[in-house]
């Protein structure tokens, strides 16, 4: 999905504290951060498992068993917030460019979208929310402005506001995962060699069960892409290859407690999988783009702890790969439960992304 832009589904006023919510296919991790003179403070994390069959292609289905889990995530923080920010899938979302006249105020604005809306919407307008964002001035016409128009089934949004209320918090946006990470580029893009704001940059994040790709270019997402594709396939084969349960082959993975033929039999065929798969992605983006070539890639998500992943990705696509790795101007509050941030930090960029919201 071409992606740029600034799109958020506002609710109310923003309050402080406020949480950054992902709830991802497996898990809720919450994270609250305070502002600091050098930066920004963590100063709460919580992760907590989901039950299977909740999510359901990014969808929640189950809205009273992702509010346990969220109140569970936020009770193991220890975090005091009552509002939070939460986001919904790219996939569904639907966006698009469009351009209006130029000097338009925003009540303007938003009137002439309401009637312009319904050309470029598939779905009935009473069913979904939408929002948009004046982009730039458009290069061909001198006298009108690129707009980016976004809308979500009411039902995505709701889902989400009724978890976070069951849990006993306040949503005050919800925002949209693709245009999210935006946030948190500035903070990441002195991982890459001379800096990021002249190149192509990739952040490449393989979860549990989804896999997404981000494309930025000067601070903005130019392209975004997910697939069904994650730890969870791997998770799967164990379990098969080693006659184990689901819980149990999680668990052999996660604490390296597999017999010696793992690596060859479906360690590396697996990352070698992976490698694939990310190529097809760039593939596809240079296919909708006028871009030839990325220059970096910053590999996220549980799957980024798998070793040498990086190497085998690196190796596929013939351009640098590095784990995600400290965020710059980030400190960790004293009173952090350290062994959790080690075992989740690559997997929260998104709740980093949301949390980051809050100051903005």
């Amino acid at each position: 999905m071409p992606a740029t832009g600034n799109i958020v589904f506002n609710l109310r006023r923003k309050k402080k504290p406020i949480l950054g919510i992902d709830i991802s296919s497996t898990a809720v991790k919450v994270l609250q951060l305070s502002n600091t003179a050098n930066g920004y403070c963590v100063d709460h994390i919580g992760v907590t498992p989901l039950p299977d069959g909740c999510i359901s292609e990014k969808i929640i289905t189950d809205v009273e068993a992702v509010a346990t889990s969220i109140k569970s995530a936020v009770q193991q923080s220890r975090s005091k917030a009552k509002h939070c920010i939460m986001a919904i899938a790219g996939s569904n979302v639907v966006s698009k460019v469009i351009t209006m006249p130029k000097g338009l105020s925003d009540a303007e604005l938003e009137a002439q979208i309401s009637v312009e809306a319904d050309q470029h919407i598939p779905h009935p307008l009473n069913e979904v929310n939408i929002d948009f964002n004046v982009l730039a001035s458009n290069d061909q016409q001198v006298d009108k402005v690129d707009v980016l128009l976004a809308a979500s089934k009411t039902e995505n949004i709701t889902t989400r506001v009724t978890a976070a209320e069951l849990a006993g918090l306040q949503p005050v946006i919800i925002d949209v995962e693709a245009y999210a990470i935006e946030t948190i580029y500035p903070l990441l893009a002195h991982q890459v060699p001379g800096g990021g704001d002249n190149k192509t940059i990739g952040i490449l994040d393989i979860g549990a069960t989804m896999t997404s790709l981000n494309i930025m270019r000067k601070g903005k997402t130019i392209y975004t892409r997910e697939q069904d594709f994650g730890g969870s396939q791997l998770t799967a084969q164990i379990m098969r290859a080693y006659d184990l349960s689901y819980a149990e082959a999680g668990y052999a993975k996660k604490h390296q407690q597999l017999p010696a033929n793992y690596a060859d039999k479906l360690l590396t065929p697996f990352k070698q999988t992976a490698a694939q798969q990310c190529n097809r992605f760039l593939q596809f983006f240079y296919s909708a783009s006028q871009h030839t070539a990325v220059d970096h890639i910053i590999l996220a998500g549980g799957c980024a702890l798998i070793p040498g992943l990086d190497h085998t990705i690196q190796n596929e696509l013939q351009i640098p790969v590095t784990g995600i790795g400290p965020l710059e101007k980030i400190t960790l509050s004293s009173t952090l439960d350290q062994d959790l941030l080690e075992r989740e930090y690559s997997s929260l960029l998104l709740a980093f992304s949301l949390a980051l919201r809050a100051f903005e």
